[in-house]
């Protein structure tokens, strides 16, 4: 692969998949990042949901958000906002329940995975599933907190990205 200065992806959630399929791409372009972190994702060979809550009417789709738990309750609570924002949460719900795993060579970065030791979404085996997209090192680190434990344990992650950040050779 040719030299390239060093890059670092990181998703959470649907960000993951994002992160790993933009990270798979540059590798079928003879380029890919020096490291991936994916966080509160289960593996992408994992089977997803057969049913999206994107295709619920407004009510019962606004009674997810909040069994979920991903929507503060500020905003739910607040009618205006809703609306300006459900359209865009529907298409990330869209988007992640929608997606279908193609397999492909493996990755040769190392990848990191991050998940939350009460995520009600993602088991911490599930994230460790990640280790067979790549041939590379693969660590997994379990967080304190659900699946939103970015924001719970935010200095936390922060300090192991910058970890992860300072061992890549330059």
């Amino acid at each position: 692969l040719p030299v390239c200065e060093p890059t670092v992806f990181f998703g959470h959630s649907l960000g993951a998949t994002i992160a790993f399929e933009t990270t798979r791409r540059l590798a079928d372009s003879r380029w890919q990042p020096s490291h991936l972190i994916v966080s509160g994702r289960k593996s992408p060979r994992l089977p997803r949901r057969k049913w999206s809550i994107a295709d619920l009417p407004d009510d019962k789709f606004m009674e997810e958000l909040r069994v979920l738990n991903c929507t503060p309750r500020e905003i739910l609570e607040h009618d205006e906002l809703m609306r300006l924002v459900m359209p865009r949460l529907r298409a990330d719900f869209a988007l992640a329940d929608r997606y279908r795993y193609a397999g492909g060579e493996p990755l040769t970065c190392p990848v990191t995975v991050y998940v939350g030791s009460d995520d009600p979404f993602v088991s911490e085996e599930e994230a460790g599933l990640w280790a067979e997209e790549t041939c590379g090192f693969t660590r997994k680190r379990v967080f304190a907190g659900d699946h939103f434990f970015v924001a719970s344990a935010l200095e936390e992650v922060i300090d192991d990205i910058r970890q992860t950040i300072s061992q890549i050779a330059i």
